[in-house]
């Protein structure tokens, strides 16, 4: 799935997340792969779903739409 950068971030600072090391443990993956994730742009379905249950948002708020 491609992740949308910006929503992505404003979906962190709604969240009240402090930082993406913090939201990788939320996530519980390591820090390191979160940063791939995130400038790679792109990562499984499930891992996206974990990112977004970890933020209280739907998996379709951080993903760019497939036009």
């Amino acid at each position: 799935m491609k992740l949308d950068r910006t929503k992505l971030d404003i979906a962190v600072a709604n969240a009240g997340v402090p930082s993406y090391r913090q939201l990788a443990q939320r996530v519980g993956c390591s820090a390191q792969n979160l940063s791939v994730i995130l400038n790679r742009g792109s990562c499984k379905p499930a891992t996206a779903n974990k990112i977004a249950q970890a933020l209280g948002v739907s998996v379709e708020s951080i993903v760019r739409r497939e036009e």
